[in-house]
């Protein structure tokens, strides 16, 4: 009898060892996959405000500086202006 009880006692020794490895396993699973999801969302924030500064910026470019078409157009030394100019001058 008092055999049967320790071998019982060594098959329930190995059952909570073997219990308590695989929990350290799923532990330490949901603590890494936990720091990568907050490494992913700090990535996340950093990239969403380098966006909108980018689009901030771009904002200003294109308040501040005429498109070059624009510029094209405006400037006398380039040829679609020349060419007016030109065009004007043999006709008078």
């Amino acid at each position: 009898m008092v055999s049967k009880l320790e071998v019982e006692l060594g098959r329930e020794k190995l059952e909570r060892n073997w219990s308590e490895a695989e929990l350290g396993k799923v532990k330490t699973f949901w603590d890494v996959t936990k720091q990568e999801l907050e490494n992913k969302k700090h990535e996340l924030i950093n990239k969403e405000g380098s966006a909108e500064a980018a689009e901030e910026r771009h904002q200003l470019e294109i308040k501040v500086r005429p498109s070059a078409a624009y510029q094209k157009i405006t400037t006398p030394n380039t040829p679609f202006f020349a060419g007016r100019v030109h065009s004007e001058t043999h006709d008078a």
